[in-house]
């Protein structure tokens, strides 16, 4: 027997301080159950660190993404005869500008909020794609191509909010954990 280091946990704050005799088999032992609670310590640590950036970032991320519709939305609202023209000249009717209007000042709003997260995530994503499709398709113009990327990115950022679902700050699932009570 030779006296080891072996972290059997026998001081109170729970890790070995001291030399005891202990045999090989008693050595390897306790130092895989020491390294077991430490791995398993530093698991736990870093999944909460996880939970809270996830928390955080989930709302932060719901507000970058919608920002630009409201923006935009509302910049249409101000510029209405403007931007019903160019929607002419684009090829597409401009009888669709308030539906256009909607969507993105409402569902943005929606999105921030986290309401019906789900589904306006999607109508979104379609709205990226159709209108990269309709106004940015001048792959010969780098900025039309840029714009283009750009709506097929933030559809694909939508497409994840589809998937995923809002996140703990939002309407969603406040209503979710509400219908989820029992009432005696």
């Amino acid at each position: 027997m030779r006296k080891k280091k072996c972290g059997c946990g026998r001081s109170p704050t729970g890790s070995c301080v001291g030399w005891h005799s202990l045999t090989d088999e008693e050595y390897l032992a306790a130092k895989m159950a020491y390294e077991k609670k430490m791995n398993s310590a530093k698991k736990d640590l870093k999944e909460y660190k996880m939970e809270k950036i996830t928390e955080y970032a989930n709302p932060l991320s719901r507000v970058l993404i919608a920002l630009i519709f409201i923006m935009f939305g509302l910049n249409k609202i101000f510029n209405y005869s403007a931007t019903s023209a160019w929607m002419e000249a684009m090829g597409a009717p401009s009888f669709l500008l308030p539906f256009v209007i909607l969507l993105e000042v409402i569902g943005g709003v929606a999105i921030v909020v986290g309401w019906q997260t789900r589904w306006i995530a999607l109508a979104l994503a379609g709205f990226c794609i159709l209108s990269a499709l309709i106004f940015h398709s001048n792959f010969t113009d780098q900025n039309e191509m840029s714009n283009f990327m750009k709506n097929i990115a933030i559809a694909g950022g939508f497409l994840l909010l589809f998937v995923n679902g809002p996140g703990d700050w939002s309407l969603d699932k406040r209503e979710t954990s509400s219908n989820n009570r029992t009432f005696s």
